[in-house]
């Protein structure tokens, strides 16, 4: 009672705040408003009540919809509030049907977009995340990536207190649509910090709602300046502005800038670097950094991190190859802090060597930027360490691999240009006399280093493509003999030139990483008969790793010993053999003391089949799943569900009314298909749209009312609808009561359009009435089952169905004589463009009009949830508005699908054949019935089908537990009073069936093969003993010997 009390007390203090002037602009205000939403929310949990579920969530709703609204006005934070509700929307959304979807890109969208410089609401987001991680990523795998940006300005701005939770969000940021702009975001990390602490610089602590301010006034301003930049050469930003506040301004419209605080993602956008706000501002930034600017120069390397790693294992090759350019790129444009630069770079070049070792196609495919940045090699000690990381890469891989023969040949001719510009221009000598000292040094060394991982990369694509080494052994004769400053790059020369000798020692230092596939020779090894009898004793190994030295090699005896030699000498056997076999139980009988005879082998020979034919029957005894069958009383609870899938098809029931009553708002989990009377589909899915109110007539009841409209017949209905654009037709019977309600109404409407578009003068719209008591055929023919059923056809419509009746629309508006006059002055203004629009798909306006079903049948198909009590699910004809003909109505039906709880797959019934007696027999016995009826022998029938329900479960080895529920059926035709409808009744029985699956263990399988062999062996071992005895005793006698 007490816990009753306080949701009754939480839930009047949301429904006064909802209702409160004073906090309905405002609901975040409210500061008893956030306890009362995580206490209900605690409630819904612990008391799993459907009831306070189902009153909870209308206030909530409300409560969400007015803070969001009110953010852009508010100086409360929202964020915490709008968590609270969208946890309880992604609990119970599929209880009370709302789709969380939409809810969490709008607090994405206007909360956290305004409030993630709080630290509370920040926490709090992705404690949220990472609460509902595993739901939000397989129901709204969109999400995440979507608002990336939004996540990445949250980390730097809260820095690395929230890296740890951060990490575990961020994986989900991952898609195919954001993975290539989100490296190009974490890179630029350190930039984001310093553009967001420009923006509160300039706009006080309110930051999230200042950049809110400037994107949407710097759209036309940014527009302007591009155009001013096109045509004048000015660049954006300049003004020569000295002040403060204009030096903010120009920064947050620099366009890196607005491309940084964008929110979310709207994919690979170009970067500029060149920009003065920019430059001005990255120089600030490294001057003095602050705090903020510290954390995220440490956690962009963190984050690069995680992300290579999920690339390298996760990530598709397209995507990987399409990032190893952006690499390369960014590769010299990184945030200008020395440790940050050098740890980003460190992983850069890691993964682009770890994906070319992954795929080493890569090599050949991406051979344009690859030239490209060998071409800039000596323009910055960036691009020299990246143009010597891409040639030890291409001399590893062969350029690509043996496949790749011209992209390999392209690019040895690049590393030849390369060589061949150094060589002629002396590189390694000019500019040593303009240079300090200490500067020609570092630039002679790097240089040369570049040099010689330029010719082992010559010589070792060379040695992967034969075709290329006379051209190699030119290359390397010229450097050899350029006799060049640094002695180890012409003496590396020279050695790979006598290695080119020796093709099988070449081969096996130069040779790929891995046996080629055109080679069966690994990797160390060296094919003699390939070269020459001359064995060369000193081969400089070490020049591949670039050392000063020969290695340093520590060899023991044991190391080059065969295992064989090892296991002989191993202590362990020279322990005494006679104290072993002292212990044998199975002392051996010489074999020359044993004899052999033919009885024994006949016993043995039986006794072998014997034995073989006992291990075969035990083994499949141990192989067979034994199972038992148990009736026990049903364990769920009052609060279980059991799910219903069905597929009915009704031919004579229209979508326009079909419905299905069980006390539920199912909309979400059924859907409607018009078919013929063949149960053929016709047409996309009917939707029968938002009918939310009775419509409204006229207040008084004109009875002189006059006759205005047409009267249609079978007659003149195709003559009059084919000479005339649109014409309305009103299909009504006098005993409806809603056609009386109508028909004072039609016909003044009628009288008016008469007025207005005279049909002698005019023509374009004819309004007319079809008396469906004395046209009945034109009725059925048009598919009319309601009453009264206003129909719009237009000339226009090439659209027909079976039986040639061209696709019209149903009119649901309200049905008073001003609405009906001002719905037939729109259908008139319409002529000459609503086809086009038609044939665009614009969907029609359900408070007016919207596509009739194009066949008289319906195929309803879907699912419902209802609990394990007694109940009824009824499928009839239903409408607010309209009556029916129950002597019309005809409920046959074709039931495809019926079944009761989750589905066995085939895969499972295939694991499962040795229960095939057990079960799936009852889990779908009304599959493929028809039950139909005709209106000629028996009017007004309900068809009813009385369903006994038994839950089944299957207690497996090789599969968890599961449920199934099996039933009967029974049939009966019930003559109705009233609307005729297909029931179905539901009864669950009490009891439930187990059946489990039990397997003999192994330790009786081993101890009955056991005791097979050694009774078998011992039987036989007695029958030979006594035949043997037998007869020897039988020579015996007849040598006439006593003993």
């Amino acid at each position: 009672m007490a816990e009753g009390g306080d949701w009754e007390i939480h839930l009047r203090t949301l429904s006064s705040s909802a209702r409160d002037s004073n906090f309905s602009n405002d609901p975040a205000s409210d500061s008893s408003l956030l306890h009362s939403v995580r206490k209900l929310i605690q409630l819904c949990k612990s008391e799993n009540s459907e009831n306070l579920i189902a009153r909870v969530y209308p206030q909530l709703n409300k409560i969400f919809q007015r803070s969001v609204s009110s953010i852009s006005q508010s100086r409360s934070s929202s964020g915490l509030l709008l968590l609270a509700i969208l946890q309880y929307f992604i609990d119970y959304g599929e209880f009370v049907l709302h789709d969380a979807d939409p809810s969490l890109r709008t607090f994405f969208r206007s909360c956290l977009s305004r409030e993630f410089a709080d630290p509370v609401v920040a926490e709090a987001t992705l404690d949220f995340l990472n609460l509902n991680k595993r739901k939000i990523l397989l129901t709204f795998p969109t999400l995440l990536p979507q608002f990336y940006p939004l996540m990445l300005k949250l980390i730097a701005w809260n820095g690395e207190k929230l890296e740890k939770p951060f990490l575990k969000v961020f994986p989900g940021l991952m898609s195919p649509g954001s993975f290539l702009p989100l490296f190009i975001s974490l890179v630029d990390l350190p930039v984001l910090t310093v553009a967001l602490e420009k923006v509160e610089k300039s706009s006080g602590p309110l930051i999230g709602s200042s950049i809110a301010t400037i994107q949407k006034s710097a759209a036309p301003e940014m527009l302007l300046a591009l155009m001013d930049e096109a045509y004048t050469g000015s660049t954006i930003g300049d003004g020569g502005a000295d002040s403060e506040s204009e030096e903010s301004n120009s920064i947050t419209s620099d366009p890196l800038f607005l491309e940084l605080l964008k929110d979310e993602n709207d994919g690979l956008a170009q970067r500029h670097w060149t920009s003065p706000g920019m430059e001005a501002a990255l120089q600030a930034a490294t001057s003095v950094p602050s705090d903020r600017l510290k954390q995220a120069l440490k956690m962009a390397p963190r984050l690069l991190d995680v992300y290579f790693s999920i690339a390298l294992h996760d990530v598709n090759q397209s995507l990987k190859c399409a990032l190893i350019p952006m690499l390369l790129d960014r590769n010299s444009k990184l945030f200008p802090d020395k440790i940050f630069s050098y740890e980003v770079r460190k992983r850069l070049l890691n993964f682009m060597l770890a994906a070319f070792h992954q795929s080493p196609e890569f090599v050949a495919i991406l051979k344009k930027p690859v030239v490209d940045r060998l071409g800039e090699a000596y323009d910055s000690p960036e691009k020299t360490e990246l143009a010597l990381q891409l040639c030890w890469a291409i001399g590893e891989h062969g350029g690509g691999g043996a496949s790749h023969k011209d992209a390999a040949r392209e690019l040895f001719e690049s590393l030849e240009l390369l060589l061949y510009e150094n060589l002629s221009s002396s590189r390694l000598g000019v500019g040593d006399s303009v240079l300090g000292s200490s500067s020609s040094t570092v630039r002679r060394s790097s240089q040369s280093r570049l040099l010689c991982f330029v010719v082992t990369a010559i010589a070792k694509i060379a040695t992967h493509h034969r075709e290329l080494l006379p051209r190699a052994r030119v290359s390397l004769g010229k450097v050899a003999h350029s006799r060049i400053s640094d002695a180890r790059v012409w003496k590396r020369a020279r050695d790979y030139l006598g290695l080119m000798n020796e093709p099988a020692i070449c081969l096996s230092v130069l040779g790929p990483s891995g046996p080629s596939s055109g080679s069966i020779q690994k990797p160390g090894t060296i094919n003699w008969s390939e070269g020459k009898t001359k064995i060369i004793a000193n081969i400089p190994f070490y020049i591949l790793g670039g050392q000063e030295g020969p290695p340093h090699h520590d060899f023991s005896l044991m190391d080059i010993l065969p295992a064989s030699f090892t296991s002989q000498i191993n202590p362990t056997t020279m322990v005494s053999a006679a104290k072993i076999k002292s212990i044998d139980f199975f002392r051996k009988t010489p074999r020359d003391l044993t004899e052999a005879s033919l009885s024994g082998a006949g016993i043995s020979a039986i006794a072998a089949i014997i034995i073989i034919f006992l291990f075969g029957m035990e083994l499949h005894s141990y192989l067979t799943i034994s199972t038992s069958t148990a009736i026990i009383i049903d364990k769920s609870s009052i609060e279980d569900t059991v799910r219903i899938d069905f597929n009915i098809s009704f031919p004579f029931l229209s979508c326009e009314f079909a419905s299905v009553d069980n006390r539920l708002n199912i909309t979400k989990t059924i859907r409607k298909y018009p078919i013929n009377r063949h149960l053929q589909t016709k047409g996309h899915e009917f939707n029968s749209g938002p009918i939310t109110h009775t419509p409204k007539h006229d207040e008084k009841v004109d009875e002189t009312y006059g006759e205005g409209s047409v009267a249609l017949n079978s007659h003149n209905f195709d003559k009059i609808t084919h000479e005339h654009q649109i014409v309305v037709v009103n299909f009504w019977a006098p005993w409806c009561h809603w056609s009386r309600l109508l028909r004072p109404s039609w016909e003044k409407a009628a009288k008016v359009m008469r007025q207005r578009y005279s049909p002698e003068h005019d023509g374009r719209l004819i309004v007319g009435n079809v008396d469906c008591t004395k046209e009945a055929d034109l009725c059925q023919k048009h598919h009319i089952q309601g009453y009264p059923t206003i129909r719009i056809y237009r000339k226009s419509i090439d659209v027909h169905d079976d039986l040639g009746i061209p696709v019209h629309e149903s009119y649901y508006g309200d049905r008073d004589t001003d609405t009906l006059v001002m719905k037939l002055d729109d259908l008139v203004s319409s002529i000459g463009t609503d086809s086009v629009k038609r044939s665009t798909g614009r969907t029609l306006d359900y408070t007016k009009g919207r596509t009739a079903p194009l066949q008289e049948g319906c195929r309803i198909e879907g699912f419902v949830w209802v609990k394990k009590v007694p109940g009824n699910m009824i499928i009839s004809a239903f409408s607010g508005s309209h009556s029916f003909d129950a002597s019309r109505m005809n409920m046959s039906h074709v039931i495809s699908t019926l079944s009761f709880g989750s589905k066995i797959t085939p895969m499972m019934m295939s694991d499962m054949k040795r229960l095939g007696p057990y079960i799936g027999v009852g889990h779908n016995r009304l599959n493929g019935q028809a039950y139909m009826t005709s209106l000629e022998d028996r009017a007004n029938v309900t068809i009813e089908h009385y369903l006994q329900v038994v839950k089944t479960e299957v207690s497996g080895l090789s599969h968890n537990m599961i449920e199934n529920y099996e039933y009967t059926a029974h049939t009966s035709l019930i003559h109705s009073h009233s609307i005729p409808a297909a029931k179905f009744h539901l009864e669950f029985s009490p009891m439930q069936v187990l059946i489990s699956e039990n397997s003999k263990p192994f330790s009786h399988f081993i101890t009955n093969l056991c005791a097979i062999i050694g009774g078998v062996f011992t039987v036989a071992g007695i029958l030979d003993s006594i035949l043997y005895n037998t007869c020897k005793l039988a020579r015996k006698i007849d040598l006439g010997k006593n003993y």
